[in-house]
């Protein structure tokens, strides 16, 4: 079940990135969280006020730099936080938006830089989607299912500033063996490394969340049940 989760939430996410790319400037929405560098009527002012009202994202001195690419390190912390504000329900009272089932494709799209406007605003979309089918917060997790393959964080030095991020992503199966995250630095992700890093960041959360029977002590056979010979 969980894995069967896993390949959905992939193909969701496959989705979504794309459609943030195609968004009209017509999209208008004003941000109750001003940013100084965002022009009047920026297409993914609605998503930049989110992330930045739940603490996902920053912006240092009123400036979010959306333009600027993000980084393997950045998108380790910005995964990291937003994780946890869909374990507490963040996303939870927002109605979900359609996915889209026809994908432009992939070459348009996933060997290019991917930048914090698009960041948030894939983010923003996601979270709308994936909080309405989490389970509601309620303090109680599960998680290690053998669907998810560990990683290992052994490599990722100490002093790296997406180390305790990292931490936290590889403990809770976030992050998986082959994740471009456990290498990270200063190199700008892509379409394609985003959208295998927040599949990885919700399947890891949706099997944390989720009670399964193997979590569950074993009741025994039933009264009556005879093995067949």
């Amino acid at each position: 079940m969980k894995l069967a989760s896993a390949i959905l939430t992939m193909t969701a996410a496959i989705s979504i990135l794309p459609a943030c790319r195609a968004v009209s400037a017509a999209i208008v929405a004003s941000a109750a969280y001003p940013v100084a560098d965002m022009p009047p009527g920026h297409w993914a002012a609605a998503s930049v006020d989110k992330v930045i009202a739940l603490g996902v994202m920053t912006a240092t001195g009123s400036r979010f730099d959306g333009s600027r690419k993000v980084t393997r390190v950045e998108l380790a912390n910005t995964l990291a936080r937003f994780a946890m504000a869909l374990e507490k329900g963040a996303w939870q009272p927002s109605p979900a938006s359609p996915v889209r089932t026809k994908q432009p494709p992939e070459t348009s799209w996933s060997g290019t830089a991917v930048t914090r406007y698009e960041l948030a605003a894939l983010l923003d979309r996601v979270g709308k989607n994936v909080g309405q089918g989490l389970p509601k917060p309620g303090g109680k997790t599960f998680g290690a299912s053998e669907a998810l393959p560990p990683a290992d964080i052994s490599k990722v030095p100490g002093s790296s500033a997406a180390y305790d991020s990292l931490a936290y992503l590889v403990k809770n199966r976030m992050v998986w063996g082959n994740s471009i995250l456990l290498k990270p630095g200063d190199a700008p992700v892509t379409g394609k490394d985003v959208v295998m890093a927040v599949a990885m960041t919700i399947s890891g959360l949706a099997d944390r969340l989720t009670d399964e029977p193997q979590n569950r002590p074993d009741l025994g056979e039933p009264p009556g049940h005879k093995h067949d010979k």
